[in-house]
């Protein structure tokens, strides 16, 4: 009797077949786990000290653009948003938000909420990737 076992999946199968590695899927700024996201176009972190707003500056955001919590639920109406200097300043975040990412969705930027369950892990890949993070850290 053997004792080696042949664990077989989709991707061990594949790979026994021959078949070629099926094509990946394209970056997802609202994927719920940040799996296949893509790099975000800039990151502001919130003060966790104080409750005073956070600004966001960066070009295209501004009146109309959304904002999404770490569900990727849209949260615009929810959240306090004023214009301000060529950004916007935002109060009442979701709860526990430790920063908003700004991202490209479908020719617009958008803002996603980043939660402080993945704040840490997100914040490392992305210095690594020269992503711009602004304010307090």
């Amino acid at each position: 009797m053997s004792r080696y076992t042949l664990w077989l999946n989709g991707s061990s199968l594949r790979r026994l077949r021959g078949d070629p590695e099926p094509p990946s899927p394209p970056p997802d700024p609202l994927d719920p786990y940040w799996k296949n996201s893509p790099k975000p176009l800039a990151v502001f972190m919130f003060d966790e000290v104080s409750d005073r707003p956070t600004e966001i500056v960066h070009p295209g955001v501004g009146a109309g653009t959304r904002f999404f919590d770490s569900q990727c639920k849209d949260v615009s109406s929810q959240i306090d948003i004023e214009s301000i200097n060529g950004g916007l300043e935002i109060s009442g975040p979701p709860l526990h938000t430790r920063a908003v990412a700004v991202m490209e969705l479908q020719g617009g930027p958008i803002c996603r909420f980043v939660d402080k369950f993945m704040i840490q892990e997100l914040q490392e890949k992305w210095q690594k990737g020269g992503v711009a993070i602004n304010g307090p850290s």
